[in-house]
């Protein structure tokens, strides 16, 4: 009966041995998912700022051609309204002259 009670208690040692080797493993594996679940975490928060950048810069420079567009805009009806101007003033000095050749016809 001693014997048997031995056998037991060995059998229960390698079973506790067992399962602290696998507790021992778990732990680790614990440890590398939280290390590994960290260097990702920081990663993200480093992208994230890269993004925020970005975002900051391409709204600057969204903002700078939109104000460059609206400009050249602008240049381009006020040469268009001088040109118009000057095109009138030629076209009355030619409309004058030609009433004035046509009054001397007469």
């Amino acid at each position: 009966k001693l014997k048997e009670y031995m056998e037991k208690a060995e059998s229960a040692r390698e079973e506790i041995e067992s399962l602290q080797a696998t507790v021992k493993s778990s732990r680790r594996s614990v440890v590398t998912l939280a290390a590994s679940l960290e260097a990702a975490t920081q990663k993200l928060e480093a992208q994230k700022a890269t993004i925020k950048r970005e975002r900051v810069v391409m709204k600057n420079t969204l903002k700078q051609v939109n104000e460059t567009v609206t400009e050249t805009i602008q240049k381009e009806r006020n040469l268009a309204a001088r040109h118009r101007r000057k095109m009138e003033a030629e076209t009355k000095e030619l409309r004058d002259e030609m009433e004035k050749e046509v009054k001397g016809l007469k």
